[in-house]
């Protein structure tokens, strides 16, 4: 009796788990396979920096000084050597004044003993002086002459020194940023001082499936946060080498891996005074 019972138990078991796997299969849809998009005509976005064209320049003190003048400020427009900060170098202009004594008084000296060699190269042909006092006087000049040569290269390297503490401006351009303060120690390396041409461009960082879609033509230029159309521009150049983006993103992690293409787009914005480095995207016109 106990058997017939137990086979009676597994098939409706049996028929319990075929009832409920027909059920849930009826729940679950069934999907398709998603299949990749065609990259030649989906949209996109490809983003970068707004930069002075042919990129920023960070004006940097060649050792750490306290800054003692300010000539210009964020927004100005710059020629070529004109000043832009003067930076301490009291300890340099005492050197330099001590040096240019220095080339001075051996000048002197120098003129001297030519003075007094000249003489003696005539007295020794005549017997007047010995050939002692002659070479005596020929030795003396020949020394000085030297040693004004060294104060001349002491001088030359001190007034070198004494200079590049006034930071000038390399090229006709504009001040993009100037955050350092009087008294404030400029160091070098600090980004706090950035000059560039006055036009501008966008530096876009192309992602290696976007690269063919960079071409050239003209483009709209709208800002990354506000979607804001900031102007318009056109296909100047790729880079030359695929490498990694250099955006600031708090996650160090973050796309260490994807490789960009650099790509650059002139920019000719509808508002006046947009500040560099401001992440942007484009879309072809």
């Amino acid at each position: 009796m106990k058997k017939p019972l137990y086979l009676i138990g597994i098939v409706v078991l049996a028929l319990a788990l075929v009832y409920i796997t027909k059920s849930l299969l009826n729940v679950v849809p069934t999907t398709n396979p998603i299949e990749p998009p065609d990259v030649n005509t989906v949209a996109y976005r490809i983003y970068g920096l707004i930069e002075p064209y042919d990129r920023p320049v960070y004006v940097n003190p060649p050792l750490a000084k306290r800054v003692d003048k300010i000539f210009v400020v964020a927004g100005d427009f710059i020629k070529e050597g004109e000043p832009l900060v003067e930076l301490d170098r009291k300890t340099e202009k005492a050197r330099l004044d001590s040096l240019t004594a220095e080339v001075q008084s051996k000048e002197a000296a120098l003129a001297i003993n030519k003075d007094r060699f000249e003489r003696n190269s005539k007295l020794i042909s005549t017997q007047v002086i010995d050939e002692f006092e002659f070479k005596q006087s020929q030795l003396e000049f020949e020394l000085s002459q030297a040693e004004l040569n060294v104060s001349k290269k002491n001088l030359a390297q001190s007034q070198v020194e004494y200079d590049q503490l006034l930071l000038t401006a390399p090229f006709d351009g504009r001040v993009y940023r100037m955050d350092v303060l009087l008294g404030q120690t400029f160091q070098p390396g600090d980004r706090l001082f950035i000059v560039g041409k006055k036009d501008l461009w966008v530096n876009l960082r192309v992602d290696s499936y976007w690269i063919n879609r960079i071409k050239p033509g003209s483009y709209s230029i709208f800002n990354a946060d506000t979607n804001k159309k900031l102007g318009e521009g056109d296909f100047i150049r790729k880079g030359l080498y695929m490498g990694p983006p250099n955006f600031l993103i708090e996650d160090p992690t973050v796309m260490v891996d994807i490789k960009y293409l650099e790509a650059f787009i002139s920019f000719t914005p509808n508002e006046e005074n947009l500040p560099i480095e401001l992440v942007v995207y484009v879309e072809p016109n």
